[in-house]
């Protein structure tokens, strides 16, 4: 289970500013609420999701009706080969409208050589959901904008099983 993205890159940065229960120490704490700090990008990237903005100067308006340029990443395709910007990028309802230049791998990372499945939220997706590969599952199914609260029952499968997702 992670918050917004499963990144092993950024686990390992905040790795030395943890405590023993696994919490930000102190100094971990500051660091990850400077601006400049490589530390603040680790924090974000877990909590968040990893953010870029497409070649182009594409605007687009967030749930909230805000413009943005800058959007999420579908970090769960990482390692795939031959992705574009239409593939990658969460952010226009016309995703069209998105270059079909090649996403920068290093956007994405490499792929986890993790086979177990990794469960998060913060994607706002919606009712029903399904698997979003064969081993990443987003329950967040946008219960705060009059979806559902939404989980899934785990049970020690290697793979997601659609049948799984539940919700209330």
């Amino acid at each position: 289970m992670v918050h917004a993205a499963w990144s092993t890159a950024a686990q390992a940065a905040l790795a030395p500013f943890l405590d023993g229960g696994g919490a930000l120490s102190e100094e971990g704490l500051v660091r990850t609420g400077r601006a400049a700090d490589p530390m603040r990008q680790a924090r974000e990237t877990l909590l968040n999701g990893p953010k870029a903005e497409p070649p182009a100067s594409i605007t687009f308006p967030d749930k909230d009706g805000h413009e943005r340029n800058a959007g999420r990443l579908r970090w769960w395709l990482a390692g795939a080969t031959g992705l574009t910007w239409r593939d990658a990028f969460l952010g226009p309802p016309d995703p069209e409208s998105l270059p079909a230049d090649p996403v920068p791998e290093a956007l994405l990372g490499a792929a986890d050589p993790d086979a177990r499945p990794v469960v998060f939220g913060h994607y706002w997706m919606h009712w029903p959901l399904g698997a979003l590969s064969g081993r990443h599952a987003c329950v967040d199914a946008s219960v705060a904008m009059d979806g559902r609260l939404a989980a899934y029952r785990f049970s020690g499968e290697r793979v997601i099983d659609p049948d799984r997702f539940v919700s209330v």
